[in-house]
């Protein structure tokens, strides 16, 4: 307890605060790009969850088991939308401190530059 309250402190207070001042965004951007996502997964495992402790008490480890295989699969089936959705790892429509809204292209090598090799057979 006595690291878990100065870490949960130092991450809900003063990061947000710290990253948005760094990165020149608003801090209702940033709360809204980072914690919207993880909460609308969350809901329907909850319900989930909430009706299953309502409906069917596990008296043993093979219906516990059952419950924990529902619960996954409802947060799976949750995960598995946002990533095919292309919701998961998209970036928001803001420009960080400093950049001028465009953004720069970067040359990403290959594997075979990486190694030393021709990337095409002579």
């Amino acid at each position: 307890m006595g690291t878990a309250i100065p870490l949960t402190c130092s991450m809900l207070f003063f990061m947000p605060h710290h990253m948005c001042k760094r990165l020149g965004i608003p801090l209702l951007t940033y709360l809204r790009e980072s914690y919207s996502l993880p909460l609308l997964l969350c809901m329907p495992l909850t319900a989930a969850l909430w009706l299953m402790q309502r409906w069917f008490i596990p008296h043993n480890y093979r219906q516990l088991g059952l419950q924990l295989f529902f619960g996954g699969a409802v947060y799976g089936s949750g995960l598995l939308w946002a990533v095919l959705s292309n919701k998961a790892l998209r970036l928001g429509e803001f420009s960080l401190k400093g950049t001028s809204g465009e953004s720069e292209q970067f040359a990403v090598p290959t594997i075979a530059a990486i190694s030393g090799q021709d990337a095409e057979p002579s």
